[in-house]
């Protein structure tokens, strides 16, 4: 990337420890190489789907232009970059999409209602959250054939069709603690996912 290059970076609804901090280390490491990181909410249609509850959101969990040292860019406008073989049309964050690159930051984990080689994770950002709340009605809609048939698809072909650079997926302990935290390049997205899901699911808390 060129000098004063934009980079996006992903930032979700769910209370995650160690993300608040990852998220502030990559944006000063960006900044050190002389790109311009900012944070675009990636949230799907949470905070009520409108552009100001979900900064708020992010505000709620951590993320603020003073904590994180960039600027947050939040928008519910979406560009279409392609269409599943089911014909569902795929939806992406129209700040992301104009960034000259993207970098997702999520937790890899269980989701809670449906059991998948990926569930909850760096893929489900690419889709739902990314996809705005386009992407979360078109998704959840589809029910158990949204998460884990479409979802991985959309997922695929966004980071085909966008500039999806690089990703950062983080694993908890029992703790809530990091107990993992792996980078991935976009073609290794779903397959980190995959790897990852089943530890994670070992370090979930259990009675």
């Amino acid at each position: 990337l060129p000098r004063g290059a934009r980079v996006a970076i992903t930032c979700g609804s769910r209370g995650i420890k160690s993300k608040p901090i990852v998220v502030a280390t990559a944006v000063s490491w960006l900044q050190e190489q002389n790109f311009k990181p900012f944070i675009v909410p990636a949230i799907g249609s949470h905070g009520g789907a409108r552009a100001e509850s979900q900064t708020a959101l992010l505000a709620e969990l951590g993320y603020t232009p003073e904590s994180m040292g960039c600027e947050i860019h939040s928008s519910m406008e979406v560009t279409q970059v392609g269409t599943t073989s089911r014909g569902v049309p795929v939806y992406f964050d129209q700040n992301a999409a104009g960034a000259d690159a993207v970098l997702v930051v999520n937790r890899i984990k269980a989701h809670t209602s449906f059991d998948s080689d990926i569930e909850s994770g760096l893929t489900k950002m690419v889709a739902i959250g990314l996809g705005k709340a386009e992407g979360a009605r078109l998704i959840h809609k589809l029910g158990a054939v949204g998460y884990v048939e479409v979802l991985p698809e959309w997922a695929s072909i966004a980071i085909e069709a966008t500039p999806i650079a690089y990703a950062i997926g983080i694993i908890e302990n029992a703790k809530k603690c990091a107990a993992l935290i792996e980078g991935a390049e976009p073609e290794d997205i779903l397959a980190t996912d995959a790897r990852l899901l089943p530890l994670a699911k070992t370090n979930t808390p259990k009675l």
